[in-house]
């Protein structure tokens, strides 16, 4: 993501090294971050859930055998609840709570913030941005495309509509 959302990324002190580098470098990276990192992986393809591992264990996950690839580290953070929104024309179309459970409910705050983002770039006519509150504050986690993401509980109703409307908007 551009400069213009490093201020409101969760994970804006992050490093991305390889699984090697982590591996080879343990003792510098626990000198810095302590026993456990937040690690997940930097590709769009998710080839393992990102969470909280330790620094001793690492060869005990499996995705440390079979994924070789870069992953983005940082301190643990006590993340409060996550909204996944969909995005269309840069207005929050539908969006719900994933965590920390299911619900279609999506807090007006969450809508602001996503809009007042003014995002540049966008994946799709349609994509999704994730939302948590973590420190104190709303924080993007992610931008996805819409074709590659899981709804949750959010309506589909609106989302149906708006992917109606595109073909009619690029004839126009």
């Amino acid at each position: 993501l551009s400069a213009h959302y490093r201020p409101y990324l969760l994970n804006k002190e992050a490093q991305v090294v390889t699984v090697q580098e982590l591996l080879n470098q343990r003792t510098h990276y626990k000198k810095h971050y302590g026993p456990h990192l937040f690690i997940r992986p930097s590709s769009g393809t998710k080839p393992f859930g990102g969470g909280i591992f330790s620094l001793e264990h690492l060869e005990g996950y499996d995705w440390v055998q079979s994924y070789s690839g870069q992953v983005l580290i940082n301190h643990p953070l006590a993340i409060r609840a996550e909204w996944r929104t969909i995005v269309a024309n840069r207005q929050v179309i539908c969006g719900g709570c994933y965590a920390p459970q299911l619900t279609d409910y999506l807090p007006p705050e969450v809508i602001t913030f996503v809009e007042s983002l003014n995002i540049e770039w966008e994946p799709d006519p349609i994509y999704v941005v994730d939302v948590c509150h973590a420190e104190g504050h709303l924080h993007v986690m992610e931008l996805n495309p819409f074709s590659c993401s899981d709804y949750y509980r959010c309506p589909v109703e609106p989302i149906v509509t708006w992917a109606n409307a595109i073909p009619h908007q690029r004839l126009a």
